[in-house]
């Protein structure tokens, strides 16, 4: 074998190495070992894996496990600052008033063929929701909604059979709450407050409604600390009625969709029942005054439904953590 070759230049290394003191890669091994065809036999018998007494491996996170990490993450207590918390305050006030702006004033008014379509469905929606578990009646249930606006669903928890004292609302907006006070039935709560941190006590509502409050709250933080409050205030067994989009709307960039494993990753302390509802608006505004029946038809097509329904209730391990 020449001077320069692999073999020569690797043997040449390891002298190097034990003259400098330094252990050479076989010097740790019996003499017996160094020999060439002892090497190869053990090497021929580390193929027998019965033989072997180590694992070498590589790893990587599934889907499943990524999503548990994120909801460990978001269940972490976690307070916004006061100026993060503010910033996201005011750019909803600046949405709010940019709405009205460019938002006819009739689009959300229940003369408008889709949106009362669009309500109807959705009153079904969640009727049925509280149906299935049992939720049939509010008399003795206390009844809060985050973001009321004008305070349209307190007065139908009040249709349903609630009573009008123990039913809550809060919004961010005066004007809303203003006009929610001259809306709803007398006795209703109406405040005006900041869902982030709620002046209520621990396990005070059975019900906590939220319906299109979290898409429109785009700061992840305050989101979830928003989440964090309603989850505070809810009772052990008590139900989170949802009613938000699922996907962004790209003619409102003040919006954003939520996925089902966001969702769930917002309360994870909760097992969700969602439905897909609600026809796409502008499909919806087009073809309602035009054909009414067909509202039907293609919301039941779930693919072009842009909203999730959903009720959701904690499960055992988080009652047993909150006892």
């Amino acid at each position: 074998m020449s001077a320069g070759s692999p073999r020569t230049r690797f043997k040449g290394c390891c002298a190097d190495a034990e003259l400098a003191g330094n252990e050479s890669p076989y010097s740790r091994y019996p003499p017996a070992f160094r020999r060439r065809e002892c090497r190869s036999a053990m090497a021929l018998l580390s193929g027998l894996k019965l033989l072997c007494g180590h694992y070498a491996g590589l790893f990587h996170k599934t889907m499943a496990a990524k999503i548990k990490t994120l909801r460990e993450s978001v269940s972490m207590p976690m307070k916004v600052n006061a100026v993060r918390l503010q910033a996201e305050e005011e750019r909803l006030k600046a949405a709010y008033a940019r709405r009205l702006n460019y938002v006819p004033r009739d689009r959300y008014s229940v003369f408008s063929v889709s949106h009362l379509l669009t309500i109807q469905e959705l009153e079904r929606s969640l009727l049925a929701l509280l149906r299935d578990q049992n939720i049939c009646h509010l008399d003795s249930m206390r009844i809060l909604e985050a973001g009321c606006g004008t305070g349209y669903w307190l007065s139908q928890f009040v249709r349903w059979g609630a009573r009008p004292e123990n039913v809550f609302g809060i919004d961010l907006l005066p004007e809303r709450i203003a006009e929610a006070q001259r809306l709803c039935p007398a006795g209703v709560n109406i405040r005006l407050g900041n869902a982030c941190s709620l002046d209520m006590p621990e396990s005070s509502f059975d019900v906590v409604a939220a319906f299109t409050l979290f898409s429109s709250v785009l700061d992840p933080a305050v989101r979830t600390q928003v989440a964090g409050e309603l989850s505070r205030v809810l009772a052990s067994n008590g139900v989170i009625l949802w009613y938000d989009l699922r996907v962004d709307n790209p003619a409102n960039p003040d919006v954003r969709g939520l996925t089902k494993n966001e969702i769930q990753a917002l309360f994870p302390g909760c097992r969700l029942h969602l439905k897909r509802v609600t026809l796409v608006p502008p499909l919806a505004r087009f073809l309602a005054p035009r054909v009414p029946f067909s509202y039907g038809l293609l919301s039941g097509l779930k693919l072009l439904c842009g909203h999730y329904a959903g009720l959701f209730h904690k499960t055992k391990a988080t009652k047993i953590k909150a006892l």
